[in-house]
């Protein structure tokens, strides 16, 4: 069902946690996926695997990225935007620095890939995949993430402008947005945010990466072949509690 063979994907983010999942499921179902990611030594590749250390908030160093992938393998055809940071901080408290980064990573990345891999798609007259990974926070914001809910929130719109304008060129945009992401020992360190989240989760489970990765896989799928500028929520159901 998922068949990716002579498929060429970059993957934001792919050295660890959700980003990695995404690689991983990526290269498992035949596609050649391009690990783009701060922590990672310099370039390199290993079958049909490419490592490319990229800043994703620097225009030249995506523009590296972009013409290194193209470089080896000719060609991209699906763009996953997951290169993401969630630090907390008090409304209050919260400085211009930190504001600043958030805004850079995780919105202007998405801006300056998006663009980047699309003109290379346009020029190539080849339709293609953009998939930016969001959050429930983006319209439902937690305590302490008003940075991170504003850029993925900004995100989400761009999503859809993208959507509108690249879809005339076969590019479809799309957006996947996690709740809580389960990890090892994540129920033992953070027991109260644990709990909460189960009380309120219809299928009283926390999802793991390997779901969002699955998301991914289906709608850069041609399953997906007339959905662009939707964001799929992979949460459980947790948005579905009542409000009162």
């Amino acid at each position: 069902m998922f068949n990716f063979k002579d498929k060429n994907v970059i993957v934001t983010g792919g050295a660890k946690g959700v980003g990695h999942a995404i690689a991983k499921a990526f290269h498992q179902a035949g596609a050649r996926v391009c690990i783009a990611d701060l922590h990672v030594d310099d370039t390199g590749s290993q079958e049909n695997m490419l490592f490319v250390q990229v800043d994703v908030s620097n225009k030249k160093s995506v523009e590296n990225l972009v013409q290194t992938v193209l470089q080896t393998w000719g060609t991209i055809d699906i763009l996953i935007n997951n290169a993401s940071i969630y630090p907390v901080s008090d409304f209050l408290a919260l400085s211009e620095d930190d504001w600043d980064t958030m805004m850079n990573v995780d919105l202007k990345s998405v801006y300056l890939c998006t663009q980047s891999v699309s003109k290379v798609m346009v020029q190539n007259k080849r339709p293609g995949t953009i998939i930016n990974i969001g959050t429930i926070d983006a319209l439902h914001p937690s305590w302490g993430h008003s940075h991170y809910s504003a850029a993925k929130a900004g995100a989400w719109s761009y999503t859809r402008a993208a959507a509108k304008e690249l879809g005339q060129h076969g590019i479809r945009v799309n957006m996947v947005s996690p709740g809580l992401i389960n990890r090892p020992g994540l129920a033992d360190q953070w027991p109260d945010g644990y709990g909460r989240f189960m009380d309120r989760a219809a299928l009283k489970r926390v999802p793991e990466a390997e779901d969002i990765a699955n998301a991914c896989l289906f709608l850069a799928s041609d399953l997906a072949n007339s959905i662009t500028g939707v964001d799929l929520p992979v949460e459980s159901g947790v948005l579905s509690a009542a409000a009162y």
